[in-house]
């Protein structure tokens, strides 16, 4: 199942709002920030999220899942791992922020999504 399939066959739906800033990425400036509401059967997750200015639309719920997908990959990754796969300083203090931002954000996107999280493979 695709993604879009995945979105469609379960009636998810998501609203935003421009934001400021993102609190787990203070340091991204040229970027567009948003405050994220994903509804999934009867529960929604709220998140923040960026893109760069160079990408030419609003956020769009496949770019979400995508990226809480990819984030789901390092649920079980040391920081360390992390650092060293994303090319972050492991001696960052804001390295440690997004790395703990994204096992916040891990967890709370895996009780949003529940039994489905392992039919949700992104193609």
């Amino acid at each position: 199942m695709t993604i879009q399939e995945f979105i469609i066959s379960n009636n998810m739906k998501m609203t935003y709002e421009y934001a400021d800033s993102n609190p787990s990425m203070k340091d991204w400036s040229n970027a567009d920030h948003y405050k994220i509401v994903l509804r999934f059967q009867r529960k929604r997750l709220t998140l923040y999220y960026s893109q760069g200015y160079g990408i030419g639309h609003d956020p769009r719920v496949e770019d979400v899942l995508e990226c809480l997908h990819s984030d789901y990959s390092y649920r079980e990754t040391s920081f360390e791992e992390y650092c060293s796969e994303l090319g972050e300083n492991p001696n960052s203090i804001g390295a440690l922020k997004r790395f703990k931002a994204v096992q916040r954000q891990t967890i709370a996107f895996s009780r949003l999504m529940g039994d489905k999280m392992e039919s949700l493979a992104i193609r």
